[in-house]
């Protein structure tokens, strides 16, 4: 299966131009990429990903275009402000949730690296004590 951004998180700054305060969007954009990148790469990755791609993806998509709608609006009211400051109270959220999913993909890899350095030094520290 390939997985595109297209139409989502990648075309935010192009739906939210208007937004440069919240300086979230590119980490979720970018981090977005990233995991679509792996998934690409490593498709069975995918089952670790079910909560990204079922919820925070499509969640934050929606977040993102009610945001535009409501900046674009010629007028808004107090509701329409207060969706916009909801969003806006929550776009670290948002990216924490994107760059955490991002980090799950690498977690095994992680724990695969870190042992294997430790029995590289472990022998390498025993060959240097045999020829003391």
């Amino acid at each position: 299966m390939i997985y595109d951004f297209s139409g989502s998180t990648r075309d935010l700054p192009c739906i939210v131009p208007a937004a440069p305060h919240i300086p979230v969007f590119p980490k979720e954009s970018r981090s977005g990429d990233a995991i679509l990148a792996e998934l690409n790469a490593h498709p069975e990755k995918a089952r670790k990903l079910r909560r990204f791609l079922t919820y925070y993806l499509p969640t934050s998509v929606k977040f993102m275009q009610t945001y535009a709608e409501h900046e674009a609006a010629p007028t808004g009211g107090e509701n329409s402000a207060e969706i916009m400051r909801g969003i806006e109270n929550n776009s670290e959220t948002i990216a924490k949730a994107f760059e955490t999913s991002l980090d799950s993909l690498y977690a095994g890899e992680a724990l695969d690296i870190s042992s294997d350095i430790d029995v590289l030094n472990g022998m390498v520290n025993a060959k240097t004590s045999m020829f003391e």
